[in-house]
């Protein structure tokens, strides 16, 4: 079984007229939260922006500065 993601990052999962209602009675508790639809299915969501492009280019360095070899803090534990 995979993760469905509407269910657990959704306020409101269902038919277009019940996340309508749920947006409408919550009002501004739900913000700039907008509707989408799924495979027939409509979901009350924060819209998702992609982040990956504030990383490009960041990551390679960080990864192969950020790597310690563990006899070297074993014996550096040990002593």
């Amino acid at each position: 079984m995979a993760r469905d993601d509407r269910w657990s990052e959704s306020v409101a999962v269902g038919s277009k007229q019940f996340v309508e209602q749920v947006k409408t009675e919550l009002g501004s508790a739900v913000g700039r939260r907008q509707i989408a639809v799924e495979n027939k299915t409509y979901t009350l969501r924060e819209p998702s922006t992609p982040y990956n492009h504030l990383f490009d280019g960041n990551n390679v360095a960080l990864s192969q500065n950020n790597a310690c070899l563990w006899d070297t803090i074993l014996d550096s534990t040990n002593t």
